[in-house]
């Protein structure tokens, strides 16, 4: 009988989210958000819930008092840090991929209205191409995603969409829903502007 050890062979789940994670890493590395650790702290709590699997609507009180460091009395509605602070990780975000991440075929969004990143898969062909070198309106029309606050988005299809800009009037809402039926890209429903006065979706 041998002495000699026996070596068990163990074998690693793949992480489902590599990808994903590999993005925010990136994202993170590059800077922009050096000077802004409240932001930091408020997109790796988003990501990582994102990354265990709990996509279900997050609670301002939640993200307040686990990614921003409030007291378990914080009331939202004394106190508006968490939509500010998202509202500034947007605008970051919208700026990293406008600019230095203009290129990546997988970036990460968060939409008007809630704490749940979205990371979008763009077409290799169309991520590099700026919003003034789409394909012309006279070939394909004017895709506005109303109520929506990003500056573009490319659809499963390759069509481009605009965001909401430079447009007043109606009242904006948001769906928070991940998966709308019978359609493999539920971002482009998730948001819509309303005229109250007529009670039309714009």
């Amino acid at each position: 009988m041998s002495d000699k050890p026996t070596s068990v062979a163990i074998t690693r789940k793949a992480d489902p989210f590599a990808q994903e994670r590999a993005e925010l890493e990136a994202l993170l590395a590059s800077g922009i958000l050096a000077r802004a650790p409240g932001l930091v702290r408020l997109l790796n709590h988003i990501c990582e819930r994102y990354f265990s699997g709990q996509t279900d609507p997050v609670k301002e009180y939640n993200v307040a008092v686990e990614a921003l460091s409030r007291s378990s009395d914080f009331d939202p509605k004394e106190d508006s840090i968490v939509r500010v602070e998202a509202h500034r990780l947007r605008k970051k975000l919208a700026e990293y991929y406008s600019g230095p991440a203009r290129n990546h075929t997988l970036q990460i969004r968060l939409l008007p209205g809630t704490y749940v990143p979205q990371f979008v898969r763009l077409a290799p062909s169309l991520a590099h191409v700026a919003l003034a070198e789409m394909a012309p309106a006279a070939q394909y029309g004017v895709r506005i995603m109303a109520g929506s606050s990003l500056v573009r988005y490319v659809g499963q299809n390759g069509c481009v969409w605009n965001g909401d800009h430079n447009f007043t009037g109606g009242e904006v809402f948001f769906n928070s829903a991940q998966h709308v039926f019978r359609t493999s890209d539920p971002s482009i429903f998730q948001s819509r502007r309303e005229d109250s006065s007529s009670t039309r979706h714009l």
